[in-house]
Parts: C-alpha cells; structure tokens; sequence
C-alpha cells in the first residue's frame, strides 16, 4: 500500500494531467482493503493465542484433578496447593510463546521484504 501510494505521490502531475486519479485512488484503496484485512486476522490469531494461553493452565490442572479422582487417588490440601502452583507457573510462559509467534511472523514478512529489495533487479 505504501507503494503504491508513494508512486502515486511522486507521479501526481501525471496523474492530474491524464485524469487518473480514480484509477489510483481505487488501486490504492484495494491495497488498503486487503493490508486492513491482514490486521484483522493477525489480531484474531493473536486473540486466539491468548485465549488459549489463558484457559491451558485452568483446564489441565481440572483434566489432571479429574483423572487423579477416577484413579482413585485421595485429593490432599498438599497436592492440590502444588499442582495449583505449577499450573499456574505455566501461564507467563505460554502468553510468552503467543507474543513469540507474533514475533517471528513480523520478521518473516520483513525477511521476505529485504529479500525483495535484495534480489531485486535494477
């Protein structure tokens, strides 16, 4: 979008002189249309990420509580006090891993973009 916008910038004259100021306007709009579209995804993955990150902890510690009553095992104030402990040990680093993966998809599409501007014939 950027691109195209500063394309557009550096050739207004033309632009003004052959009347292609729609044409430019609606290029420009698509590449804003699909760049809006791509934040509005990037922001439900990243929702998603958290959502999950969050609710881990809290539905392992109840499937490992679970499973521990339907073996048969006896829940002791100790036990559940030190599994709480660890599950709840869990949560900063999972939402770490969903701002990770944030992390490397921005550098993935700035790799892919100096790559552009490296190959790039001149």
């Amino acid at each position: 979008r950027l691109c195209r916008a500063e394309a557009a910038l550096g050739a207004l004259q033309a632009v003004k002189l052959e009347r292609w100021e729609a044409l430019s306007a609606a290029e420009i709009g698509i590449a804003r249309n699909e760049e809006l579209r791509a934040l509005r995804r990037e922001a439900v993955c990243k929702a998603l990420g958290v959502m999950v990150a969050t609710i881990t902890p809290t539905m392992v510690s109840c499937a490992t509580f679970t499973s521990l009553v339907l073996a048969g095992e006896q829940l002791t104030a100790p036990v559940v006090f030190a599994a709480m402990a660890l599950f709840n040990a869990m949560r900063a680093p999972l939402s770490a891993l969903v701002e990770l993966f944030t992390a490397l998809a921005h550098a993935r599409v700035a790799l892919k973009r100096l790559e552009q501007v490296l190959y790039a014939k001149d």
